[in-house]
């Protein structure tokens, strides 16, 4: 199962093939079709994932909008991590923005996978300190960065996301109006091509 997802283990935490074929028996895929909920706000979350095509977003509802905080693309590992470690429902919903498939295993089996081999380890720590930076980055885009920085990055980050995402969820992930990322596309329309 998941030619990818063997691959990205063993390129980030060198998962010998004695712990891929443990880990495999554990391995649940699900295809979600756009639009589709994978986690929904106030749920407890339980698994994490791997996405194997499409993307995902997640985002917050308010009582004015949903406001998108995160991306996950092909390649990427998903899931509510705040809820997944407070073990209290999430705040957060993701939901596929494309046709996605992933590959998910119980949050519940890390333990296990820790107590099994030290590249688990190795595995979190790298992963906890990717989602610490992405957030660090955020947080520090929107106190000293400019919309048209942020929607800078934001193509620097992640080319591909302007051909698989809505321009209203990339609006709200850079905190801007849909108006006014046609404003910032329009004046850049090299990075466009």
């Amino acid at each position: 199962m998941s030619d990818l997802f063997a691959q990205y283990l063993r390129r980030t935490a060198d998962v010998p093939a004695s712990e891929w074929a443990f880990l495999v028996p554990h391995l649940h895929a699900r295809t979600l079709v756009k639009h589709e909920t994978w986690l929904p706000a106030g749920q407890v979350a339980r698994h994490l994932a791997f996405v194997e095509t499409g993307v995902l977003r997640s985002y917050l509802t308010t009582a004015e909008r949903e406001i998108t905080n995160g991306f996950f693309l092909a390649g990427s590992i998903t899931g509510a991590f705040t809820s997944l470690l407070t073990q209290q429902p999430s705040a957060w919903s993701l939901q596929a923005l494309a046709p996605t498939q992933l590959v998910s295993f119980s949050y519940d089996l890390l333990p296990t996978l820790y107590a099994r081999h030290t590249c688990w380890l190795h595995w979190k720590r790298q992963l906890l300190a990717e989602q610490f930076l992405l957030k660090c980055r955020r947080e520090t885009a929107f106190m000293r960065a400019s919309a048209a920085e942020r929607y800078h990055a934001l193509r620097q980050q992640y080319p591909d996301l302007e051909q698989q995402v809505a321009q209203l969820h990339i609006a709200s992930y850079l905190g801007i109006t849909p108006e006014t990322l046609s404003r910032l596309r329009a004046a850049e329309p090299a990075l466009r091509s």
